[in-house]
């Protein structure tokens, strides 16, 4: 079971990156007064209807909340399942409801276990005292409940001297990436402030590795903890000494004492091993007199992610070295057809990081890989096309001429913004284009690019009417970039009966925005 979007709540997503945005219906006090009076009045289906009905209120039905947790006890597991999720929606105005849920996130059903703990962490840091509640559920059978408390955890907030253990040994009991990632992140977003707490965990041989994971997705703000982490890099599992080598690389330049041990690592018997701590001594900014000869070895490892690393280092790390700088490029762009979609982005990176794009032959391979929509090679081009910026205009322009690259490069030319302004007629005429998909992107990279010129907000007007929902979904988001003035505004409030349900929720939100 996986705990589905709120009510009439709808998420919709924008071309460029995904904007999930909940918009809940509006509704006068007195019809909260009426739906609370219904629920002990009711039974079945209309009682049922009434907590749907709060539920799509969202916030404004924070009047109703004690009446939602007194049904959290209710002998129907829907009803139950129901208050809970609705008490989800009201959001910090339900915190009266918490020691009840608190208590039915031990529910004998799994199903209200997790709207439950989902219901806790959308109230937020009012849930504090339920966690001993939440902390329990990490262990639960149930793989759902235990991924709803996790993100309960991140939301809820509690101090970090009860989170850092308790996350961290959900960590270590978790079977699927789906609940893990919420784990890391929620005490990455901590910073700093989680290190000392982490540091400790990597004296303690049970939270070694995801202490390392923890901190090397806090990057640089972990520089505290280098020496923790170099001590870690002795540790006999080569699971941990490959963590804690990238914890490092990740630091970067704070990490550069950790040197001297991860050039030891550089002869480990594990691969994987070899290739984190070059990377690492790289990333540290370790100094080439005493890397450079080190690598040597390396150019042949038997393994090829060792090669490619090695391979990036040798070249990145003697500049002048023409000939170094050659045989990278050769083999890297031999890598970019690995099987292995890790190694491809490796490889990927180093010859971006090379600078090496304005090579026709590296961009031809590019471009190859971009058309056969590999993904592992999409995501570093394109981050390094908008690093590059205004800059890297000309050759994108150039690119959208070809179909099959058209979408990745708006999606670009969308992110790189204002400085992109040499696209807009492209991109105009694209606008037109008998495909919705291309119409679509051209437009949200319209209103990315130059959403405030008059032309362009004439076209994303026009853009309002298209036949295709994609379309029109793309204009109302690119039309915020212009502000809805009266011009515009009548447009939208039109389009918030579109019978496109998704187009219509984005209409009004937009409005709504535009009144706070």
């Amino acid at each position: 079971m996986r705990v589905a979007p709120v009510g009439s709540a709808v998420r919709f997503a924008v071309a460029v990156g995904f904007c999930i945005v909940a918009v809940a219906a509006h509704a006068a006090a007195a019809d909260v007064g009426e739906l609370t009076k219904q629920l002990p009045s009711t039974t079945g289906e209309a009682r049922l209807a009434a907590i749907d009905a709060l539920t799509d209120l969202g916030s404004e039905a924070a009047p109703a909340a004690e009446a939602l947790a007194a049904l959290l006890t209710d002998g129907d597991e829907a009803v139950r399942g129901r208050a809970a999720r609705a008490l989800g929606a009201i959001g910090p105005g339900a915190a009266p409801a918490v020691e009840k849920l608190a208590a039915a996130a031990k529910d004998a059903s799994p199903k209200v276990r997790s709207y439950a703990l989902y219901a806790l962490g959308m109230i937020g840091t009012p849930s504090q005292s339920a966690f001993p509640a939440v902390v329990e559920a990490l262990n639960d059978a149930d793989p759902v409940v235990r991924r709803e408390a996790v993100k309960a955890m991140g939301r809820i907030k509690p101090p970090l001297d009860q989170a850092v253990p308790a996350l961290v040994q959900a960590l270590e009991k978790a079977q699927t990436a789906g609940e893990t990632m919420p784990a890391l992140h929620a005490l990455a977003a901590a910073g700093a402030e989680a290190v000392p707490r982490l540091i400790q965990g990597l004296d303690k041989p049970e939270a070694r590795y995801w202490a390392c994971r923890i901190l090397a997705e806090i990057g640089p703000p972990a520089k505290d903890a280098v020496p923790a982490l170099t001590k870690v890099l002795g540790d006999e599992r080569t699971e941990v000494r490959r963590e804690a080598a990238i914890a490092l690389g990740r630091i970067g330049p704070d990490s550069k004492s950790a040197a001297p041990k991860l050039i030891e690592l550089l002869a480990d018997a594990d691969s994987g091993v070899r290739s984190a701590s070059l990377w690492a001594l790289l990333m540290s900014e370790a100094p080439a007199a005493d890397v450079l000869p080190k690598i040597q070895p390396l150019l042949e490892d038997q393994d090829e992610m060792v090669r490619v690393v090695a391979h990036w280092g040798a070249a990145k790390l003697d500049p002048n070295d023409q000939q170094a700088r050659r045989k990278a490029i050769v083999l890297l762009l031999r890598t970019l057809r690995n099987d292995n979609p890790r190694i491809r982005a490796a490889a990927a990176h180093s010859l971006v990081d090379l600078r090496s794009g304005e090579d026709e032959g590296v961009m031809a391979a590019f471009i190859e890989r971009l058309t056969q929509q590999d993904g592992a090679v999409i995501h570093v081009v394109g981050e390094a096309l908008v690093k590059r910026g205004e800059s890297a205009v000309p050759r994108l322009l150039k690119a959208l001429e070809r179909k099959e690259l058209q979408g990745f490069v708006m999606g670009v030319l969308g992110r790189i913004g204002p400085p992109a302004k040499e696209a807009v007629p492209q991109l105009m005429t694209l606008s037109a284009d008998p495909d919705a998909q291309t119409r679509a992107g051209a437009v949200m990279a319209l209103g990315a690019i130059a959403g405030k010129d008059p032309p362009v907000v004439e076209r994303l007007k026009a853009a309002l009417d298209d036949k295709s929902s994609d379309v029109r979904l793309s204009a109302v988001a690119a039309l915020s970039h212009a502000g809805l003035d009266d011009a515009i505004r009548p447009a939208i409030e039109k389009l918030t009966s579109d019978p496109d349900p998704k187009v219509a929720e984005a209409a009004k939100f937009e409005l709504a925005q535009k009144k706070q």
